[in-house]
């Protein structure tokens, strides 16, 4: 589920997504993304970006920003190069 969350948000669409699903996640709720937990939440969540093009162009830019700012290649690869430099550090 988090996979489709994030591939929807790298597509600029603006996300709702329950507090457990973004727990893996960790957008911010209402910048990023919109957290629901019940049906009405959701609900409201939706009515409210239908009725607002652009709190839905605002949300969808900034969860595209997000997945690339924290799940891009650069990121992982910034994982891996930190994760590769403490493994040398321990060899010696």
């Amino acid at each position: 589920l988090q996979n489709k969350i994030l591939e929807a948000m790298a597509m600029r669409k603006p996300c709702i997504c329950s507090l457990l699903a973004n727990q893996g996640i960790r957008a911010t709720n209402g910048d990023q993304i919109l957290l629901a937990n019940t049906p009405p939440e959701y609900a409201q969540h939706i009515l409210s970006l239908l009725r607002d093009p652009e709190k839905q162009k605002r949300l969808g830019l900034a969860g595209h920003q997000f997945v690339n700012d924290n799940y891009g290649w650069d990121a992982a690869t910034q994982i891996l190069l930190r994760a590769l430099r403490n493994e040398e550090g321990t060899s010696h």
